[in-house]
């Protein structure tokens, strides 16, 4: 009789152990989910455009319109994408040329800034991945003459170099704040470095757009960005 105690004794006890377990494992699947679903409330989609021209004015030399465009997949790391057209003038005692084109850059932003109740703001560090298609038309250059006995040469091409290309990486320091609901002022400071680029023998590159001014000396760059966007939420 004993014997039939003890055996009882022993399966309830392990019956017990393993209902405890699948309790505590229910749990951990329901707290999973529930973390899934928060950061899946917490999904938004950013959409913003640059308004530099806006605050330091527009040259004549320098015509653009950008884009950008984040989401926040996972609790303080955030996909972007940058896209735009620029037209920039290059004209100086020797040569006169212009640049047209477009480019989109593409990385991942991470979120340094932890906000106080009630705010959202960023401070991020963003590693971006950029490509640009490009034409260059060079219009005129001088020939300049060493010898003072005749005047220097001014030779009119007007001619498109199209089909040019370049690729880049970039690190981005972003600031964004939010002024007003879902309304967001920021701006952006990113050091590039030219990976590759497609050129004419003719002459060298002075603008890539989306990578800004370059010159045959160093493959770095700088940029700066003013932006204001919109949280849809």
């Amino acid at each position: 009789m004993l014997k039939y105690i003890i055996n009882l004794y022993i399966l309830l006890s392990v019956s017990l152990l393993f209902s405890q377990e699948a309790k505590k494992d229910s749990i951990r699947v329901t707290q999973n989910k529930k973390t899934f679903i928060e950061n899946l409330n917490k999904f938004n989609l950013r959409i913003g455009f640059d308004i530099g021209n806006y605050i330091y004015g527009s040259t004549e030399d320098l015509k653009r319109i950008n884009f950008y465009t984040d989401t926040n997949l996972f609790k303080d790391y955030f996909i972007s994408v940058h896209f735009g057209n620029e037209e920039y003038l290059f004209d100086n005692q020797l040569i006169n040329m212009s640049t047209s084109g477009n480019y989109w850059m593409f990385g991942v932003d991470y979120n340094l800034y932890d906000n106080w109740p009630g705010m959202d703001n960023q401070i991020m560090l963003g590693l971006h991945y950029g490509h640009a298609s490009f034409t260059n038309h060079l219009t005129s250059y001088i020939i300049n003459n060493l010898d003072q006995t005749f005047p220097s040469q001014e030779v009119i091409i007007n001619k498109d170099f199209d089909n040019l290309s370049a690729y880049w990486l970039e690190i981005q320091s972003i600031l964004q704040v939010e002024v007003l609901k879902n309304i967001y002022l920021g701006y952006n400071i990113s050091l590039k470095y030219l990976l590759s680029e497609k050129r004419y023998d003719e002459f060298e590159l002075t603008y890539i757009p989306g990578f800004r001014k370059v010159n045959s000396t160093s493959r770095y760059g700088f940029g700066m960005q003013y932006f204001i966007s919109y949280r849809f939420k």
